[in-house]
């Protein structure tokens, strides 16, 4: 049975966002860090709203019995509606519900794959590989996938702060460093999903389970490292 839990994926691209500073030019300004009851109230709405698939997923299985697409593809209809409501409210694309219908996609095309234990293993890496795509995909927009992430967790939904956040686009420092990071990210995540087909089909299925709880946590975490290193090292 299909999950709908958050990936290791997303984890990893939270703590980023929360903990980068945003300020990234040649000025001393310090940029104001955040409170224990600011970054609660801006991951409670995100584990909401992803919780909620997962919930209608587990109801609809349990009471109509139906198949992992049909009731994935429902789930799927929350995120969809909560960001068509916000979209029709502020004119803009909310990034975290973009980010869960992301990987509710890539969990219907998994559960449509569906067939070998080698298919059931290269299918936990959908998601990645669905995001690394969005990553590179967004260096083609006027602003990558990284800038909006940053002010989603930096800004939130407050005009103002986002106002002041898009000014640092000004910056090139500030543009570089987005696009550098989305690249990092992008290439780490397909990066992932590559070694775990070679894993998946050159090794024993007991093995690939147990270096997967070791290697591709361990991946993530290191873009996370290196991100963080990174943001600073522009600081400078």
């Amino acid at each position: 049975m299909t999950t709908l839990n958050l990936t290791s994926q997303q984890t990893t691209v939270k703590l980023i966002s929360q903990q980068t500073t945003v300020k990234l030019t040649n000025q001393q300004t310090k940029t104001p860090s955040f409170s224990v009851k600011q970054l609660a109230a801006r991951l409670a709405p995100t584990i909401i709203e992803g919780s909620i698939p997962f919930a209608v997923y587990m109801l609809v299985k349990a009471t109509f019995n139906t198949s992992d697409v049909v009731a994935l593809s429902i789930g799927t209809l929350v995120p969809v509606a909560l960001s068509l409501f916000r979209f029709a409210r502020n004119r803009r694309v909310d990034i975290m519900s973009l980010i869960i219908m992301l990987g509710l996609v890539a969990s219907i095309v998994a559960a449509l794959i569906g067939g070998s234990p080698q298919l059931l293993l290269i299918r936990e890496s959908a998601f990645g590989a669905l995001f690394g795509l969005a990553f590179l995909a967004s260096l083609f927009l006027h602003r990558p996938l990284f800038f909006y992430l940053m002010r989603h967790f930096r800004a939130g939904n407050d005009a103002g702060k986002i106002a002041a956040f898009d000014t640092q686009w000004n910056q090139p420092r500030f543009r570089k460093g987005c696009r550098v990071v989305t690249v990092v990210m992008g290439l780490g995540c397909l990066g992932e999903f590559a070694l775990r087909i070679t894993f998946v089909y050159t090794l024993s299925v007991p093995m690939v389970l147990a270096l997967s709880t070791v290697v591709f946590p361990a991946i993530y975490l290191t873009m996370g490292l290196w991100t963080l290193w990174y943001m600073r090292h522009m600081q400078r």
